[in-house]
């Protein structure tokens, strides 16, 4: 998460008017996160808070693995059709991160069965 808020606080800086940089992060509240979420993601995330044990943790990475790769998809389409130096730079390092996390998940998927 922590990689993703980082990307994202990045970005949200590029597109301030005064170009103005901080050294603080500013992750979204969950609420805030919630209220983006199609309805694809507010499934998941149901399905997420009424599992529990081995079911929650199968559905856990199944989640996470899907997002990963929708997230991939966007970020190799960025850089086919991308003009902006930087947006392109912060998207080239997010798609090394973002398929180092699906390397990370499918082992855990198979692990888990």
């Amino acid at each position: 998460m922590a990689e993703q808020e980082t990307i994202a606080d990045i970005l949200k800086s590029m597109e301030s008017a005064d170009m103005k940089a901080e050294g603080a992060l500013h992750p979204p509240s969950e609420a805030e996160v919630e209220a983006m979420l199609d309805e694809a993601g507010k499934k998941a995330l149901a399905d997420l808070n009424a599992a529990s044990g081995a079911a929650f943790d199968k559905a856990y990475v199944t989640a996470q693995l899907d997002g990963h790769k929708k997230l991939l998809a966007i970020q190799e389409d960025y850089l086919k059709v991308g003009q902006n130096r930087e947006h392109l730079s912060v998207t080239k390092l997010a798609r090394g991160q973002i398929k180092e996390h699906i390397d990370h998940l499918t082992m855990l998927q198979s692990k888990a069965g």
